[in-house]
C-alpha cells in the first residue's frame, strides 16, 4: 500500500518554504508515497510541480494576508479537498496554510497531521497584543499536530521554551539542497551587463519587510568609499521594491544597486558574484544562503534564526548583528580587501553544504519521521525503521 501524503503551502512563489516542499514532493520514492501538493495560487511552484509529475490543487483564496472571508473559504476548501484524497498524512507548511490545515486535516479525521516551522513568526519584532495573538495561534497549531519539524535547532529550541509541544514531539531536520540546480552553462559578469572589473555583491530574496533588504542599501555608500566599482545586485521582486528605490534615490546610490527582478537563472547570477550577503532580520534557514554557499561564494549574512547554524563566522564567512548596516559593510570590504581569505571562505562554505545541508539527506530524516509517526498509529506498511533521527 502506498502511503497517501498531502502537502500543504500557502504561496506558489518559489521561496525557501517552497523549495522545502518541492525537493520532498520530488524525492519520495514514487514506489511508496503517492504525494499531493496544495498551494495558493499565482507562482510558479504550480507549474515546476506538474513538470515533475505532481499532483498539484491550487487553492485561489490561500493568501498569506489575514482576510477571515477568504480564510474561512480556504478552510471549507481544504476540508473539502482532505475528505477526497483521504491522505495518511498531511504535512503542513508556512503560516497561514499550517493553521488552516492543520484545522481542516482534524475536522476530515486525518490520522497523522505534521507542520513544519520556516522560522517562527515569534522570531519577529512584534507588538504585545500581536504577540500574544501568535503565542496562542503556535499553541493552537500544536494541540492539532502529531509532530512539529522545524528547519532550525533556534526554532526547536523556540517551540520547546514557549511550551508549544514537548520536546519529544518537536523535531529539527537542517533544510537540504538538490546540488542537481548547479550551473549548466558557465556565465561571465559580462553576460549580465556588467563589466570585467565590475565588484558584485548581491542577494536573492523576495521583498519582504523581514529580509533586511533596507539595511544592505543603507551600508552600501560605505562600501563605495572604499571600493567605488561595486554593483549591489538584487534578485528577486515584492511589494517593497518602490520603497527600496526610493531609498537608494534618497542615499544617492541608485546607479549602484540593479534590481534584476524574479530569475530562473539564480545559478548563474550566483556564480558571477564576488560575494553573497543575507541581511534579513528573521530566517528559518535560507536556502538562498544555502545556493551560494555551494556555488563557492563567501557570505556575510546576519545571525539571525538558523543562520549561525550554517555559517561558521571567519570560517565560511562573517555573521554580523541583524538591521547593522555598518556591520554589513565593514564585513563587505574585509572580504573585498582580502581576496584569498574570500576565495578560502567560498570553499568551505562549498564543503559545508555539501557534507551537512544536502537534499538525500533532509528527505531521509524526513522519511524516517514520516514512519515512525505513521507506525504508531498502526498504518504503516514500510520496511522496519531506521534509527531515530539524532535530535541533539
Amino acid at each position: 500500500m502506498k502511503i497517501r501524503i498531502l502537502y500543504l503551502i500557502t504561496q506558489s512563489e518559489l521561496g525557501g518554504a517552497q523549495k522545502y516542499v518541492y525537493y520532498l514532493a520530488t524525492h519520495l520514492p514514487k514506489d511508496e508515497y503517492d504525494v499531493a501538493v496544495a498551494c495558493g495560487t499565482g507562482g510558479p511552484l504550480i507549474a515546476a510541480l506538474r513538470e515533475a509529475g505532481i499532483e498539484v490543487y491550487p487553492l485561489p483564496n490561500l493568501t498569506r494576508e489575514i482576510d477571515p472571508i477568504r480564510d474561512l473559504s480556504s478552510l471549507v476548501d481544504l476540508f473539502r479537498l482532505i475528505r477526497k484524497k483521504r491522505p495518511h498524512l498531511v504535512h503542513a507548511n508556512s503560516s497561514k496554510a499550517g493553521i488552516l490545515g492543520r484545522l481542516a486535516s482534524r475536522l476530515a479525521g486525518v490520522p497523522v497531521v505534521i507542520f513544519t516551522a520556516h522560522g517562527f513568526v515569534l522570531n519577529e519584532p512584534l507588538g504585545f497584543l500581536k504577540k500574544s495573538i501568535f503565542h496562542a495561534t503556535e499553541h493552537i497549531g500544536g494541540i492539532l499536530s502529531d509532530l512539529i519539524i522545524t528547519v532550525s535547532e533556534k526554532d526547536r529550541q523556540l517551540a520547546i521554551s514557549c511550551g508549544i509541544m514537548k520536546p519529544s514531539k518537536v523535531v529539527r531536520i537542517h533544510n537540504g539542497l538538490d546540488l542537481s540546480w548547479r550551473i549548466v552553462n558557465q556565465k561571465s559578469k559580462t553576460d549580465f551587463g556588467f563589466n570585467d572589473n565590475d565588484i558584485l555583491v548581491g542577494t536573492v530574496a523576495n521583498f519582504y519587510p523581514t529580509k533586511g533588504l533596507p539595511f544592505l542599501i543603507k551600508a552600501v555608500p560605505e562600501i563605495l568609499k572604499v571600493f567605488p566599482q561595486t554593483r549591489v545586485v538584487l534578485v528577486g521582486d515584492g511589494k517593497l521594491k518602490p520603497e527600496l528605490e526610493r531609498l537608494a534615490s534618497k542615499l544617492g546610490v541608485s546607479d549602484s544597486i540593479i534590481f534584476m527582478g524574479q530569475r530562473e537563472d539564480v545559478s548563474e547570477i550566483l556564480s558571477v558574484l564576488d560575494i553573497f550577503v543575507l541581511p534579513s532580520v528573521k530566517e528559518g534557514l535560507p536556502y538562498a544562503l544555502l545556493e551560494a554557499m555551494a556555488a563557492r561564494k563567501p557570505v556575510v549574512a546576519t545571525a539571525v534564526g538558523g543562520v549561525p547554524e550554517v555559517v561558521v563566522d571567519g570560517e565560511t564567512g562573517f555573521l554580523v548583528p541583524a538591521a547593522n548596516p555598518e556591520a554589513l559593510a565593514s564585513s563587505v570590504i574585509k572580504l573585498l580587501q582580502n581576496p584569498e581569505l574570500a576565495r578560502g571562505m567560498g570553499e568551505a562554505g562549498h564543503r559545508r553544504v555539501l557534507t551537512y545541508f544536502t537534499v538525500e539527506r533532509m528527505v531521509m530524516e524526513t522519511k524516517d519521521i514520516y514512519r515512525r509517526i505513521l507506525k504508531e498509529k498502526g498504518i504503516s506498511t514500510f520496511p522496519c525503521l531506521q534509527q531515530s533521527v539524532a535530535q541533539g
